[in-house]
This record gives C-alpha cells, sequence and structure tokens, in this order.
C-alpha cells in the first residue's frame, strides 16, 4: 500500500494522469505476491507502461504479459549476484534472452536483458539476441550520478622518492547486490536468521561524470551495426550470427 501511495502521489505531484512508466522489481517474480502486486498496478494504472521482473524461464515471461509490457530476464547473472552459487537457481543469458524474446515479440511484448553487462560489446550481443533493453549496473556504478560518496584508497608504490615509497590514490564508489547483507540491513532492517546473503558488496573504479561512458555505448553498438551491416538496432538480431 506504501509504494501504491506514493505512485498515487506522483500523480498530484507532476499532474500526470496516471503515472507513465512503472517497474515493478522482485529478485523472484514467481511468488504469488509478486503477481498480485502486478495485476492490482495494471488496474489502478492501465494506462502505463509497466515492466517486470526477474524471471528465467518463458512460461513465467508468457504469463507476465497478461498484465505487463516489459518483461526483465535473468536471475543471479548479475557482478554483484551470488544467487547461483548460493541457490542453485539460474539460466544462461543467451538461453534466457532468446527463448523469452520469441516469446514475448510473438504476442506484441518486450524483455530487458538483466545481468551479465560487463562491457559495451554484451549491450550489442544482447540487442542481436533480440533484446529490446537491456539493465545496466556495475557499469554505472562508478559514475558521479550513482548513489554514494567517492572512496580514495591509498597504495604503496615500488617507486622510491628520498627513500620514501611513491603513494598511488585510487578512487572508488560502493557497488551492492540488492539480496547481500549490507542491503538487507540498510533497507530491510537486518538480515533473519532464515536468509543467506545472495549478494555481495563491491568497489567499482570511479568513473566520473556519465556522459562519457553513454558516449562510448553509443559509439559501440553504432561500430557493432556497422560491422554486421545493420542499419537499426531492431535488426540487429536479423543480421547477428550466433557462434558457440
Amino acid at each position: 500500500d506504501e509504494q501504491f501511495d506514493k505512485l498515487k502521489q506522483l500523480e498530484t505531484k507532476y499532474g500526470w494522469k496516471s503515472p507513465r512508466n512503472i517497474c515493478i522489481d522482485a529478485p523472484n517474480f514467481y511468488i504469488p505476491k509478486a503477481l498480485d502486486i502486478l495485476k492490482r498496478a495494471r488496474q489502478e494504472f492501465n494506462d502505463a507502461v509497466i515492466m517486470v521482473g526477474n524471471i528465467a524461464s518463458g512460461d513465467m515471461c508468457l504469463k507476465l504479459l497478461d498484465d505487463a509490457d516489459i518483461i526483465k530476464c535473468g536471475i543471479g547473472s548479475g557482478s554483484a549476484c551470488l544467487t547461483r552459487k548460493q541457490t542453485g537457481c539460474g539460466v544462461p543469458m543467451v538461453s534466457l534472452v532468446m527463448e523469452c524474446a520469441d516469446i514475448a515479440h510473438s504476442v506484441n511484448g518486450h524483455i530487458c536483458a538483466d545481468g551479465g553487462i560487463i562491457d559495451i560489446g554484451d549491450i550489442c550481443k544482447a540487442f542481436c539476441l533480440n533484446s529490446d533493453f537491456v539493465m545496466i549496473g556495475g557499469m554505472f556504478a562508478g559514475t558521479d550520478e550513482a548513489e554514494g560518496e567517492v572512496i580514495e584508497k591509498h597504495y604503496a608504490t615500488n617507486e622510491l622518492i628520498d627513500d620514501k615509497p611513491v603513494v598511488q590514490i585510487k578512487k572508488f564508489k560502493q557497488y551492492y547486490g540488492m539480496s547481500s547483507e549490507y542491503a538487507n540491513n540498510k533497507f530491510a532492517g537486518g538480515m533473519c536468521n532464515y536468509k543467506t546473503s545472495e549478494g555481495r558488496e563491491l568497489l567499482i573504479p570511479y568513473t566520473g561524470a556519465l556522459d562519457k561512458i553513454l558516449q562510448d555505448i553509443r559509439g559501440g553498438i553504432a561500430s557493432c551495426c556497422t560491422y554486421i551491416g545493420a542499419s537499426k538496432i531492431k535488426y540487429m538480431p536479423k543480421c547477428a550470427t550466433l557462434i558457440k
């Protein structure tokens, strides 16, 4: 109820007829309560574009598209995620994205590939596999726009000045999985005795302003299209060949 109240407050604050874009994010969207929340969101905000996730199978993708517009696919693939190690649950992203994209596009739905983006080339591969959207976390976590303070660490080098080692300063920002112990302590009042941490805390190198990364992403996707002969992003799956 609290989250729905926040959405209604946004309507009042910005004068919207209804919220335009809603993302309902759960690590496991197979839980009945998550399905109930989706149905309520569709009933109360019928005109909104609703994205939900995460899932790891085609059958659930089809089921969720009864009420959602975009399905977030991927369990355990994120750089800060330990779900596969701790639970054994998850599906390799290439297989999952291909399966869910075929199902979603057959009923005019869309998917978002969520997890496993290490390099810009991984974004290109996600589009080539027929994903409509790509979720990116760690690549943006070191930017000025990301939450958190810049952390400085000092490292002694092999270089000496006046017989004293030269100290190198490196800057980082904190990045953590939302099922990690840190996130549970921060947002959920601590770890319950029946839970395990399914995420890790990482220090991501500080990368400055977001604009440079976005420019590199645009350039990488454009160059990929040139290599494979695709005039638009939507044509990338038709121009790419998957080789195992």
